[in-house]
């Protein structure tokens, strides 16, 4: 993706990409809230530009079990995945990553984490 957008000229620009995470002090807890808010986003873009409304992503989100979702959200209060993602897009060859908190509730608590915790990490790279 990144080479693409270089190639059609966005080089030497920045390149963001954007990490959905559920944060929670309790990881099962994180998995089960990041399948039931995020579970539509399971299957990708390819299924996921395919679904033709509102509908069809509910009732696909109903079939998704929690660990589908940790392959592609950090869940939970251990650093370990935050650091992996971050890392595989910065191999990727993006230049800037937004992590995106899964649900308006839990803003401030992941706050929290990634000021005390995943920056620090982040930046100790």
């Amino acid at each position: 993706m990144v080479g693409a957008f270089e190639a059609a000229g966005g080089s030497a620009k920045p390149g963001y990409g954007q990490i959905p995470v559920s944060y929670g002090p309790d990881a099962d807890e994180a998995r089960e809230y990041a399948a039931r808010l995020w579970g539509w986003a399971a299957p990708g873009w390819k299924v996921m530009s395919e679904r033709p409304g509102p509908a069809s992503f509910e009732a696909y989100a109903e079939l998704v079990r929690p660990e589908e979702i940790t392959n592609q959200v950090p869940c939970g209060p251990d650093l370990g995945p935050y650091l992996k993602a971050a890392r595989a897009y910065a191999d990727a060859g993006f230049t800037h990553v937004a992590f995106v908190q899964i649900g308006a509730e839990r803003q401030e608590r992941f706050f929290e984490f990634a000021e005390a915790e995943l920056l620090p990490a982040l930046c100790g790279q």
